[in-house]
């Protein structure tokens, strides 16, 4: 079942980075949340209470020309949202809150300023990640600046006290910039995995972090792969799956540190690549392919599908699904965009 949510969503054009983080969730009783970016540039959240038949809007932020919408929720049901504002350096990455039930409004509880060149290129990336083992909120972000240095903090009461700020040099010398894809946490040990790329020299791998914000290893390391965008999903067994466009936007995918694989051998968008897990712990991947603009959806059970199928009958840009539906559900929420 499809249903419009709004008509006045920025068109975006293709970038690899920037659609695999979450932009829907579904809260416990079933309510939905989605994000975007208006063509005023301006941030909107809408709402749903009937399985998304309709929606309306529940709130719009006024700031700096936002990017890198990433939303996620509490196991209460608490609703964060983060983003860049990158009107003017320093960029300042953000996190708003709605609390669940106090009756509050949305609240700023996070902002760090990083300042960076004027470039695209060295602009900051943040996510940001619910870790489901020990009920804490993770927020990852990029320094360019200062070489690629991966910066990070946590709260363990929702927001409102935060950790000191953890740094992870990646090592990398030269005028290179490093972009975060996805990210997701383990849900028995509460390590943070975090898909990500330095730009210009290949090498997209997910680094591991504890639940502290240490860096500890990495792993399905590409040295030889240039991703075009991508994301990252951990299964209720801990299994990872790093899902990515590559070697001319074909769809590959690696489980934990296996193998890599190519699942599919057509076109996709750069950067139109998103996944999630369902409560059958089944593995949904959407993306655009490039030559029809349709939003084609490949899903993993017990097996494999034998091949991608039309998710959507026209366009279908820019897909976000959830990372996780809830508890039980065999359904998967997905948000996409029609020119």
């Amino acid at each position: 079942m499809t249903n419009q949510i709004d008509t006045d969503a920025k068109e975006l054009i293709q970038t690899k980075y920037g659609y695999g983080q979450q932009h829907i969730i579904s809260l416990n009783d079933g309510t939905l949340y989605a994000v975007h970016i208006n063509d005023s540039d301006n941030i909107e959240i809408h709402t749903s209470d009937d399985n998304g038949s309709t929606w309306i809007l529940n709130e719009t932020f006024i700031v700096d020309y936002p990017y890198y919408l990433c939303l996620t929720k509490s196991e209460n049901d608490d609703i964060f949202l983060s983003y860049v504002e990158k009107n003017s350096s320093p960029y300042n990455i953000k996190i708003k809150r709605l609390k669940s039930g106090s009756g509050e409004d949305w609240t700023e509880i996070f902002s760090y300023s990083e300042s960076t060149e004027s470039t695209n290129e060295y602009r900051p990336t943040a996510l940001i990640t619910y870790n489901r083992a020990i009920n804490r909120l993770h927020v990852f972000w990029t320094d360019n600046d200062s070489g690629n240095i991966i910066k990070n903090q946590y709260s363990t009461d929702d927001g409102d006290n935060w950790s000191s700020v953890n740094n992870y040099n990646e090592g990398t010398s030269g005028n290179y910039t490093m972009k975060l894809f996805g990210i997701d946490t383990h849900p028995s040990t509460g390590y943070v995995y975090l898909y990500h790329q330095v730009l210009s020299l290949f090498d997209p791998r997910t680094e591991i972090f504890d639940e502290n914000g240490t860096r500890i290893g990495y792993e399905a390391d590409q040295s030889s792969y240039d991703s075009h965008g991508g994301t990252l999903v951990i299964d209720s067994n801990g299994d990872r799956w790093q899902i990515f466009i590559a070697d001319g936007n074909k769809l590959y995918v690696i489980k934990n540190d296996e193998s890599l694989s190519k699942k599919w051998d057509g076109d996709i968008y750069d950067g139109m690549i998103t996944a999630g897990i369902d409560g059958n712990d089944y593995l949904y991947i959407f993306f655009t392919a490039e030559t029809d603009d349709k939003c084609y959806l490949y899903k993993k059970t017990y097996t494999w599908g034998s091949i991608p199928l039309a998710f959507t009958n026209n366009d279908g840009l820019r897909p976000s699904c959830e990372q996780h539906s809830r508890a039980n559900s065999d359904k998967l929420n997905v948000v996409f965009f029609t020119n």
